[in-house]
């Protein structure tokens, strides 16, 4: 499962919008304000039909016979899901997420819309272990959150809406380190392949030896959205 945190769709749209985005937005377009969970790790997109459900589909490896996910695999199950802000303090209580209860399967987009204050971003620190829930069960692929998350950590990319760079590494070398990190893909040749076809997909081939300083802000942004669906399976 990969995340991408609320807004984050803002810094890559418009006309060099990528092609796996057109498949996970529909309507106007502008995706805004969002939480997308996408099953798996990118392999390719798919362009579907508009009357078609748009998926995001991944190679398990290229050995394996191709198939693609099956959306009735649940992925992430929320249940009765409540976070509490200043709950034994003395300050004013303010309960940020009330009785969630949602289903993420794989082969399917799910976006969470909601205004200002509404946990979307809190639902996300939940989901990536970030702050444990004040009541209810968290469970990624059957292991629950927070008490197993170090295993449910290797099957999740996220993207925050903030840079998580290093200046004086290049696009390459930081999709390695975040593929060898997540610890899925641990056969250096598998890397190498998960690597450079990120870099196709995400259009970052020409650039990958550019260090991340001298990116535009919106490159930065890319890099950012890549590293989340790098070293899966």
């Amino acid at each position: 499962f990969n995340i991408i945190d609320p807004e984050e769709i803002k810094s890559i749209n418009g006309k060099h919008s990528l092609d796996f985005l057109d498949t996970m937005i529909s309507g106007d377009g502008t995706g805004l304000g969002t939480m997308k969970t996408i099953s798996g790790t990118l392999r390719r997109a798919i362009h579907q039909s508009q009357q078609q459900q748009s998926t995001l589909t991944r190679q398990h490896s290229h050995d394996s016979s191709a198939s693609t996910l099956s959306a009735n695999v649940l992925g992430m199950e929320l249940r009765g899901l409540y976070v509490i802000y200043n709950e034994r303090s003395t300050r004013s209580k303010h309960i940020a997420v009330s009785n969630l209860n949602l289903n993420l399967k794989e082969g399917s987009v799910t976006t969470i819309l909601g205004r200002n204050g509404a946990g979307k971003t809190t639902t996300i620190s939940v989901l990536t272990g970030q702050m444990p829930p004040t009541s209810g069960s968290v469970t990624i692929y059957g292991h629950r959150i927070p008490e197993d998350f170090g295993r449910a950590r290797r099957l999740l990319g996220y993207c925050p809406q903030y840079n998580t760079l290093f200046s004086n590494l290049t696009i390459r070398e930081h999709l390695m380190f975040f593929a060898e990190l997540k610890g899925l893909l641990t056969d250096e040749a598998a890397i190498q392949r998960d690597v450079d076809e990120i870099l196709q997909n995400m259009g970052l081939w020409s650039l990958q030896h550019q260090r991340a300083k001298h990116l535009s802000g919106g490159l930065k942004r890319r890099l950012c959205v890549a590293l989340a669906f790098v070293g899966g399976r």
